[in-house]
């Protein structure tokens, strides 16, 4: 089948969903031997007793892939802000976002800020979402969910930058700027995916080889 849209709100589709976690990453990633919530963007994590507020502390040295989007094209760091910005594209109304009902009754604040904006208002601050320091970040629950990782794990917590969507808007469909081992090199609607090996990319595997091993991959549309 084809890839409708690569924008991690839009995505609904398994095909779509293989070519978009080689780019996108989130805070936690999944077992793909346990199917338990792991490591990912954040090397650590912690809740309060109720498991109402989790602390994320993201890894330093993660940077997003060059663009023309960033100034002389080139990636910068990834930043708890990041984080934050995705949350609240999330929780917003836009034409392209297809994930709220994730988050609308888990997220505190999340559908008063959704709702606020349907109304035409602007608010700053979504109460979900606590900036720590650059590198850490708060995000609070409405209730208790003992889901909360796995869910943290789902394609709608795929970090983007702000400067992709400001530059291409709707255009993110065909556009693809993450953290992946992978980086967006060719889209062809209809027609086929290729995706370029990211040098930058800060995972290692046991062995201390960096990854990924391959130099690209191409998918075709049958």
């Amino acid at each position: 089948m084809d890839t409708r849209s690569l924008f991690p709100l839009e995505i609904t589709e398994v095909a779509t969903h293989r070519v978009a976690s080689q780019v996108y990453e989130s805070v936690v990633k999944m077992d793909q031997a346990t199917l338990e919530p792991v490591a990912g963007l954040a090397e650590s994590w912690e809740s309060n007793e109720d498991a109402t507020e989790w602390t994320f502390r993201l890894r330093k040295g993660v940077f997003f892939h060059d663009d023309p989007c960033f100034p002389n094209g080139k990636g910068r760091e990834l930043v708890a802000k990041d984080l934050a910005f995705v949350v609240r594209q999330l929780c917003s109304p836009a034409a392209n976002n297809r994930m709220f009902w994730l988050v609308r009754d888990r997220l505190l604040g999340a559908r008063e800020y959704y709702d606020a904006q349907l109304e035409g208002e602007k608010p700053e601050n979504l109460e979900a979402v606590e900036v720590i320091d650059e590198h850490t970040i708060k995000i609070k629950l409405a209730f208790p969910f003992a889901s909360f990782l796995r869910l943290m794990a789902h394609n709608a917590f795929y970090v983007y930058p702000r400067e992709a969507l400001e530059m291409y808007g709707e255009d993110m469909a065909n556009k693809a700027i993450g953290t992946g081992p992978f980086r967006l090199k060719v889209f062809k609607r209809d027609e086929m995916v290729v995706l370029e090996r990211n040098d930058n990319y800060w995972a290692m595997d046991e062995h201390g080889n960096k990854l990924p091993y391959l130099d690209a991959i191409q998918t075709s549309f049958v």
